[in-house]
């Protein structure tokens, strides 16, 4: 996902349980038309520490890279 240039690793679904906790690892919340993320820059992640703790609370992780790159 790309936000004002900058690629992110973008979080949606039910994170409001998280919210404290996205913040500690430096996500931030963005909102744009109706759509609701926490976003981080994407080099920035360790994108399987974020992966294991949604796993490690029950939730099913589905990881989309490069999904518009056809577009």
């Amino acid at each position: 996902m790309t936000i004002e240039d900058e690629d992110v690793l973008a979080v949606g679904g039910t994170t409001f349980p998280f919210k404290e906790t996205l913040k500690e690892l430096g996500f931030t919340y963005f909102n744009d038309d109706g759509m609701s993320w926490w976003i981080k820059a994407k080099e920035d992640v360790d994108v399987d520490e974020v992966t294991a703790l949604f796993e490690e609370y029950g939730f099913a992780v589905e990881v989309y890279d490069g999904v518009d790159d056809d577009k």
